[in-house]
């Protein structure tokens, strides 16, 4: 049983709205939670965690002790491992188009679960989608392919510092699903396919360091990316939930069942589609 305290209007008599007490039931079922955000011949991996009621306080915690098996097309071909929180690869294994996934996980205090997914087939893209129109000693200007923002591709780029690495380590991917730490590419302000400006130097300020600090750049690697429709409606549930009114009278009616394809469990396994670019300057 879950307990809300909402506002509710009494409009009779022009009284105060007050405070009442109501309790509302959310059926819950304690089950396995799993997260999988995969990407095309790039390492795969998943969050398989516990689960958490309405009412619950607490957080969503990693089980180490699952049984993770990912079969393609029907034929095992990995046997996932717990490493840091997530189920890793333990094979040079790589996913490929227009192939089946199932996600087959077994934990001795969880009933069993399964997902499938199928990625699709990535239409022919050129390499090059990002050109540079223009380059000093200070400053490159570039400017984005329109068939980004036509086929509706994020797109962003991540700053690489002389030695090679890069200044961003979480990406807006991540916020989606628990424990995932992607690279966050720099969103410029210019329009996706318009020109933008990135300078060739950048300033390092406190707290990151204790004083000023003027860092040399390398190049910048540019990325479009694409959510697929269940990773967007996932979005989109985060963000309406997350959006919900506190206090309001007015509660609006919003379906708030989460979108997921986990069998027998929580959660959500889908992919995205991305074209990388590496420019140097």
């Amino acid at each position: 049983m879950s307990r809300a305290i909402m506002l509710l209007a009494l409009v009779f008599c022009g009284c105060v709205p007050l405070p009442q007490e109501v309790d509302i039931d959310f059926p819950f079922e304690k089950r396995i939670t799993v997260y999988g955000f995969w990407s095309l011949d790039r390492p795969y991996e998943l969050f398989v965690g516990n689960s958490i009621g309405f009412n619950e306080a607490g957080t969503l915690d990693a089980l180490p002790d699952a049984t993770v098996l990912l079969a393609e097309n029907g034929e095992i071909v990995d046997s996932l491992r717990f490493d840091q929180n997530r189920y890793v690869s333990t094979s040079d294994h790589i996913l490929r188009a227009d192939n089946t996934y199932e996600i087959r996980i077994n934990h001795p205090d969880y009933p069993a679960v399964r997902a499938e997914v199928t990625p699709p087939l990535r239409p022919n893209l050129p390499d090059e989608f990002v050109c540079v129109s223009s380059a000093n000693d200070e400053t490159i200007e570039l400017v984005v392919k329109p068939w980004v923002d036509s086929l509706s591709f994020n797109f962003g780029y991540y700053r690489i510092r002389a030695d090679g690495s890069f200044f961003e380590v979480d990406e807006p991917l991540d916020t989606l699903f628990p424990t995932f730490n992607l690279r966050r590419p720099f969103l410029p302000e210019e329009e996706v396919s318009g020109n933008f400006r990135v300078n060739k130097d950048f300033l390092l300020t406190p707290p990151t360091v204790s004083e000023p600090t003027l860092i040399e750049l390398m190049g910048i690697e540019c990325v479009a990316y694409r959510i697929s429709p269940q990773g967007s409606a996932y979005s989109e549930y985060v963000r309406r939930v997350n959006n919900l009114p506190l206090g309001s009278n007015e509660l609006p009616i919003v379906d708030l069942s989460q979108p997921g394809n986990i069998e027998g469990g929580y959660g959500l396994i889908t992919y995205y589609e991305e074209v990388r670019l590496r420019i140097h300057f």
